[in-house]
């Protein structure tokens, strides 16, 4: 299941945040280019602006927003915005500082020729400890170790294929809807619960461990548990996943490990 991987693996969408703050980011992106406004910008090596105008292009779900000859990214090609011809995003807030990493999000809305993916009321928050040399391991290291994630809903179409209920594998979906997902990190472990069509509406709950290693600069998920009620998905959310992942992640049952570019 896509989107149970994408909620676990959203700690990503931090790698590439500037330090400093947003408030009040709106984008509209329609290929090949858009534009954004912010109420207040203020991020190491942009600058300082009030009310700012920007021009926004998307690189395979990496936002590039640039004002006069500067530029910032921020990375959510988690969020199915990576092959989007069409991209909106309102209220983006962001704090990233030496006492936490804060981003949320009112909504994004993304649209392909074949599948769209509307997201709502998001919001993660990584307390920091400490600050490391290493920005990769200053990220990650400081999200495992103390964090909280939240999606209020996730939707997603696709035009090309259904998804199997893993309930009653009989039962197929055309689309995804995900609700509640609420993830909580803490000392490299982690545990979450949502609700989804894919159980009728069933609640979902997972843990395992979390690893960041700096020398091979990648991400190990170890996912112990996938239960909804008294039903073990784990094996058929892993079949669901093994071969429908990018070329950076290896699924290996129970293992999720991610390599970052």
């Amino acid at each position: 299941m896509k989107t149970i991987l994408a909620v676990m693996l959203s700690l990503q969408v931090f790698a590439n945040l500037p330090w400093g703050n947003l408030e009040n980011v709106n984008a509209t992106y329609s290929s090949p280019e858009g534009k954004a406004t912010a109420k207040y910008l203020n991020l190491e090596g942009f600058g300082e602006y009030s009310a700012p105008e920007l021009f926004v292009k998307n690189n395979e779900g990496v936002l590039v927003f640039s004002f006069e000859d500067k530029k910032f990214e921020i990375d959510l090609s988690l969020f199915a915005v990576q092959d989007a011809d069409n991209v909106k995003v309102k209220n983006l807030n962001l704090v990233n500082n030496k006492e936490k990493i804060n981003l949320n999000f009112d909504s994004i809305f993304a649209k392909a020729d074949l599948t769209d993916a509307k997201i709502h009321s998001v919001e993660f928050d990584c307390k920091r400890e400490t600050i490391h040399d290493d920005m990769y391991g200053d990220l990650f290291q400081t999200c495992f170790t103390n964090s909280d994630i939240f999606f209020k809903r996730f939707d997603y179409y696709s035009e090309e294929r259904s998804f199997k209920n893993f309930i009653d594998e009989k039962t197929n979906h055309t689309n995804i809807v995900v609700k509640n997902i609420d993830i909580h990190v803490k000392d490299e472990r982690f545990n979450g619960s949502l609700e989804s069509n894919l159980t009728f509406g069933i609640d979902v709950r997972f843990d395992g461990e979390v690893k960041y290693f700096a020398d091979k600069r990648m991400v190990e998920l170890k996912v112990e548990n996938v239960r909804a009620s008294l039903f073990s998905i784990r094996s058929k959310v892993f079949r669901e996943l093994d071969g429908n992942v990018p070329d950076n992640i290896v699924v290996d049952e129970p293992y999720i490990r991610i390599y970052i570019p």
